[in-house]
């Protein structure tokens, strides 16, 4: 109670020594958004009451990847993708094979997670898989990232979608080939 009488009054002193200030010109046709030039009127936040509909914005925690994954993207049976991506992914010849990259609620880009999920897409029928690498020196240590990559026709996608566990689908992105650019499985060398 303290706090919201406190800020009225901070915000009442700041209006009140404001009435002296130019009034901004009124909008136009041409620039329909009021100006924030020096002289214009100062913009002051409000706040709202304990009765009102407005609460305080409230700390939320995801229990898992699959909760943070349900707030933001598409959901088609087990997999998600982004809105705009399932809608294309959709619309593609459904019987061509297309790459696509999974992800698991770990989301990273170990050697582990990339083989493990390489090899339960290769076991299923239709799906070709492949572990890409990438290798940088970062502060002068070396920097692994690893990535599953699957070659699948989309109808089949969405068949295993009902049969997978869970996951986010992206589509594989050019700028990811440039960066994964070494083979490590089934065609590449293990690392040493």
């Amino acid at each position: 109670m303290r706090k919201t009488i406190l800020l009225l009054l901070i915000g009442t002193l700041l209006l009140s020594g404001c009435a002296g200030a130019a009034v901004p010109p009124a909008p136009t046709a041409a620039d329909p958004w009021p100006t924030h030039a020096p002289d214009a009127t100062p913009y002051v936040r409000t706040f709202a009451g304990e009765n009102s509909e407005v609460r305080p914005a409230e700390a939320e925690t995801a229990e898992s990847m699959e909760d943070v994954w349900r707030t933001i993207y598409s959901e088609f049976n087990n997999f998600y993708f982004r809105t705009e991506e399932l809608e294309m992914f959709q619309a593609l010849p459904q019987d061509e094979p297309y790459a696509f990259v999974p992800h698991t609620e770990n989301f990273v880009l170990d050697e582990g997670e990339a083989m493990r999920m390489a090899r339960m897409f290769s076991e299923k029928d239709g799906c070709e898989a492949e572990v890409i690498a990438m290798h940088q020196i970062t502060d002068g240590l070396d920097d692994w990232g690893f990535l599953t990559v699957v070659t699948v026709t989309p109808a089949r996608l969405f068949e295993l979608s009902a049969e997978m566990e869970t996951m986010m689908i992206e589509q594989f992105y050019p700028s990811v080939r440039e960066r994964f650019d070494l083979a490590y499985w089934p065609d590449g060398e293990a690392l040493s």
